[in-house]
């Protein structure tokens, strides 16, 4: 068990990207410790949970090294999620910092003496929590290969478009594609909706809508599909219509599958 004092122990081996899980309902706190963990790791890749089923289907997804969580919340026990994490062998080597405002709290996670657990009081000093974020890497065993071999959603992905047409830094390229991942489903039943209405103008609008978010993520096919919808549907041919929707719904599923797996 660590607390906020607890000095910086040596480094043994690092990954070259950690994993953090950042689980914190106030949208205030949770952006301070995730700019806090970018700006101590900025190698490290950054999750974001609000609450207890987004933290557990976060944590389930990934490989997460490290967890910064609050310990009080209101659609999460913190203290009973953290005795699950701690009690699955497979976290041994999870380093976790808990944030509570709570003492009572803090004391029932103190009690229970956890390995690599750090704990911290509302409101937060940024001197310890950096420390304890840099002892939490060290803490690491694994060290992560820096040549991952790719992966079929890392050839998918335009990785070169990215670079020219949204930047070359790397987390910015993952929060637009993170975005577009959420705008698929809303691209895709708009669509569904205008074809089934026979909204042959919304259904060029909307179709441009999805070329113009295909072409600046480089989903080339999805955007070449979309343009052949935006022909289909000035000529009012609804079967080709709603053939293309079943296509481009699937390309664009595809690359922000694609995406979120790069």
């Amino acid at each position: 068990m660590h607390n906020a004092s607890t000095p910086p122990a040596t480094p043994t081996a690092t990954p070259c990207h950690p994993n953090v899980l950042v689980v914190e309902d106030d949208p205030l706190y949770r952006t301070l410790y995730t700019a806090s963990v970018a700006r101590i790791c900025p190698q490290a890749r950054i999750e974001q949970a609000c609450d207890d089923a987004e933290a557990r289907a976060r944590f389930a997804a990934g490989d997460i090294d490290i967890v910064v969580m609050d310990l009080h919340m209101p659609v999460l026990d913190g203290a009973a999620w953290l005795a699950e994490l701690k009690a699955d062998p497979r976290n041994a080597e999870l380093a976790i910092l808990v944030i509570s405002a709570f003492d009572e709290l803090a004391v029932r996670v103190h009690r229970a003496a956890y390995p690599n657990v750090f704990t911290f009081p509302k409101p937060l000093r940024t001197d310890e929590f950096e420390r304890a974020i840099r002892q939490a890497v060290s803490l690491i065993r694994v060290t992560r290969p820096q040549h991952i071999p790719r992966t079929g959603g890392d050839m998918l992905v335009d990785k070169g478009h990215l670079g020219l047409y949204v930047s070359d830094d790397p987390a910015v390229q993952r929060a637009v594609g993170d975005q577009f991942v959420l705008l698929v489903p809303h691209l895709v039943e708009e669509l569904r909706r205008r074809i089934c209405a026979d909204d042959f103008r919304g259904v060029i609008d909307s179709s441009l809508d999805a070329q113009a978010a295909a072409s600046v993520i480089g989903a080339h096919r999805a955007a070449r599909l979309a343009h052949r919808l935006q022909i289909a549907a000035r000529a009012q041919d609804r079967t080709v219509v709603a053939s293309l929707h079943q296509l481009l719904a699937a390309a664009l599923h595809e690359y922000a599958d694609a995406l979120a797996a790069a």
